[in-house]
């Protein structure tokens, strides 16, 4: 820019006929300046390997000046084709032939066009980013001091071992290499392949398992800054162009850990059926849309995929065709629930009707058996699930229920060979319909209350002549609150869930029971009320029907009681915005000691609309 005002200001004084010996020295004129293929940048980025950058030195006579490149980094001369820049994603050598002398770190070139021919093996984390970092350097002396105009100003130092004034330019260039999988394969801790250590392996290994087990890929890529691993599993071709449909429609995923810290990033794949099959190992390295100073793309996509040299055969379980896993039942309807189970393998078909070979118990209660039995297929589309019907809404709270299979059935396996063995008492996981419980919140308070606001002052409003600030904390599976005595004033103290994590919006058109336990000890029992009101998403309070959630005058205990409110869709009319929290209200009347409020088991429910 320095050189164009000069040129300019020269053109000037010809149009004004000045142009006299004396007037302008041109020699004698000095400046900084320089410019780069990536808009003179401090910092930018080299898709891959093989790529290049131009730089220039603009200054304008400088004593001394010179380029240094890192290692790796190496100078080109001759010209190169803009054929020849677009072919180096096939060929990262293509343009290597123009490499001036491999050995050469420095140059007194006025503009320099340099060859990235790897990425750095040392990752360093710049402003929180993995770099590979390879550096060029620009230095200039002047016998004047300069200074360089840019996004930052920078000035030339004095030097007394030089006798002059000096500046120096960096550019830290991040070169991104090819993605290349790297991999461990492994069957019950036995290694079966690997394509990184130095180990023989022959050209096909043939692994036997039976159906039910499982392999597991240990994912050991470094180059370059994957973000994933993803395996696929196909039925065996001799013939990779022909090949048969994934067998997963959900693709098994495991994030890539930081190559820097970790590489335990571990992928199981299961096989629940018999057959021969080929499974393709793919790491993928996702693009980063976002744009530099630049306007330069932050990341490039890439990926490396290939096929693992390993002909796996799953041959018929010698294992009980059996439950490998606890049932879990699915939400209640209005009209039945339904349990699922798990099988060790897939199943072909369920040959009449079974419902009379399951019989499912309840503690303490009845015992009956499923109205269906169905086939349903897992995540990888494979048939290991059975679903069984029942028209009967189970309690979480108060119910154990088991669920057992006499083994005279007629469900068979997917080879056709085995029919399902008998098994006995396995529980039941209960859909818990509480929406704090589903969003894993501690509703019980026995986890250290995970989910709600650390119960600290800041969480509470206060109002009246409190004579001590009320202390929270979760201990003995409750929350505790405790209140100072109020004198003859009355008091209310309020502790709120935090709207931001609330992991549930009221639907305002529906309608809930709200439920929870308490326990109230103090010495004069002079505890009014506990009323439990709603926030909005400004976390202000919310009457809304207000007077149907109070707990008037609680009786002092040392048993926990439990209250319940069933909440009308109605009652949300007095609700300004979304509903998004919860807030537990104490007031107190002239307490003259102090007391403790505990709480516990707080429960939301949706009440279903009657079918």
């Amino acid at each position: 820019m320095k050189k164009i005002r000069l040129i300019l200001s020269i053109c000037a004084l010809f149009a004004l006929g000045a142009c006299e010996e004396t007037s302008l020295e041109p020699e004698n004129f000095q400046d900084v300046g320089w410019m780069t293929s990536h808009n003179a940048s401090e910092s930018f980025q080299i898709d891959q390997v093989g790529g290049t950058a131009g730089f220039m030195n603009v200054s304008q006579n400088p004593i001394e000046m010179r380029w240094e490149v890192d290692s790796g980094v190496f100078f080109l001369e001759g010209s190169i084709s803009n054929a020849e820049i677009s072919e180096v994603k096939n060929d990262r050598t293509i343009l290597e032939k123009y490499i001036v002398e491999r050995e050469d770190t420095t140059s007194n070139a006025t503009t320099i066009n340099v060859f990235f021919s790897r990425a750095n093996p040392e990752i360093q984390e710049i402003a929180g980013v993995e770099r590979r970092i390879s550096k060029v350097r620009l230095f200039n002396s002047f016998k004047d001091s300069v200074v360089f105009r840019g996004r930052t100003d920078v000035g030339t130092v004095w030097s007394d071992s030089l006798n002059a004034w000096f500046i120096e330019r960096e550019w830290l260039i991040d070169v991104y290499d090819s993605v290349a999988a790297q991999f461990e394969l492994y069957k019950d801790g036995t290694l079966v392949y690997d394509n990184y250590l130095e180990n023989e392996y022959d050209s096909l290994i043939t692994q036997e398992i039976f159906e039910g087990e499982s392999l597991l890929f240990k994912d050991r890529t470094v180059y370059d800054r994957p973000d994933n691993a993803i395996v696929r599993v196909y039925d065996w071709s001799d013939d990779l162009d022909q090949l048969g449909t994934a067998l997963e429609n959900v693709q098994k995923k495991a994030y890539h850990p930081d190559p820097a810290k970790d590489q335990n990033g571990e992928i199981p794949v299961d096989f629940n059926k018999e057959g021969t099959y080929l499974l393709q190992y793919v790491v993928k390295r996702n693009a980063d849309n976002e744009t530099d100073v630049n306007h330069e793309k932050q990341r490039r996509a890439a990926q490396d995929s290939l096929y693992v040299p390993v002909k796996v055969v799953v041959k018929p379980s010698i294992a009980p065709f059996s439950i490998n896993k606890a049932t879990e039942e699915s939400e209640y309807d209005g009209t039945v629930s339904t349990i699922t189970l798990s099988t060790v393998v897939a199943m072909s078909e369920i040959a009449g009707d079974v419902t009379g070979n399951f019989t499912l118990s309840i503690t303490g209660g009845a015992s009956f058996n499923p109205t269906a039995v169905s086939l349903a297929n897992d995540d990888d589309g494979l048939p290991t699930l059975l679903n069984l019907t029942f028209n009967y809404d189970f309690d979480f709270a108060t119910e154990v229920v088991k669920i057992s299979y006499d083994g005279s059935g007629n469900i068979v396996s997917s080879n056709s060979a085995r029919t399902m063995e008998a098994w006995s008492d396995l529980k039941v996981s209960l859909y818990d319909p509480n929406v704090l419980a589903q969003a894993g919140w501690d509703w019980e308070f026995k986890s250290d209350g995970a989910g709600w606001p650390n119960p600290s002052g800041a969480f509470f409003t206060f109002t009246n002549n409190l004579t001590g600030d009320p202390v929270a904390s979760v201990s003995s599976g409750s929350l505790n609150i405790s209140l100072p005595a109020t004198g003859a004033s009355n008091s209310q103290t309020r502790f709120k869930s935090n709207i931001s994590e609330f992991p549930y919006t009221l639907d305002k058109t529906k309608s809930y029971r709200i439920t929870y336990d308490y326990r109230y000890t103090g010495n004069d029992g002079d505890l009014s009320l506990v009323r439990l009101r709603w926030l909005n998403s400004s976390n202000a309070s919310q009457n809304a029907n207000s007077n149907k959630m109070n707990n008037a005058s609680p009786a002092s205990s040392s048993d926990f009681q439990s209250w319940s409110i069933d909440f009308p869709a109605d009652g949300f009319s007095e609700v300004a915005g979304d509903v998004v929290g919860l807030e537990i209200q104490m007031n107190g009347v002239k307490n003259t000691s102090a007391f403790t409020l505990e709480i516990d088991n707080i429960r939301v429910f949706e009440i279903p609309t009657a079918p």
